[in-house]
């Protein structure tokens, strides 16, 4: 997990405002809702090597949701100029 903590958690920066939303998940119904999602997430009884194209792409897609998660719980607030919509 070193190398994918490295690419996608070290180093992240956004919005103060998305930061702050992202709390939410440390907080004990946050934590409820993680629990939940990570059962959908993972390879569940399926073999990797027997599952097809798109079912491969369809977990990763689920995982990039938890990765997005924990990349944001560790994110710094963005430095220079903040644009307002």
């Amino acid at each position: 997990m070193d190398s994918v903590d490295t690419v996608f958690y070290k180093d992240t920066e956004a919005p103060q405002e998305l930061i702050s939303a992202y709390e939410f998940f440390n907080s004990a119904d946050g934590k409820l809702i993680l629990a939940d999602m990570i059962r959908f997430c993972g390879w569940g009884a399926q073999d990797p090597t027997a599952m097809g194209e798109q079912d491969a792409k369809s977990i990763l897609a689920m995982q990039r949701y938890m990765w997005r998660v924990k990349a944001m719980l560790n994110a710094k607030p963005t430095k220079g100029e903040e644009v307002d919509e």
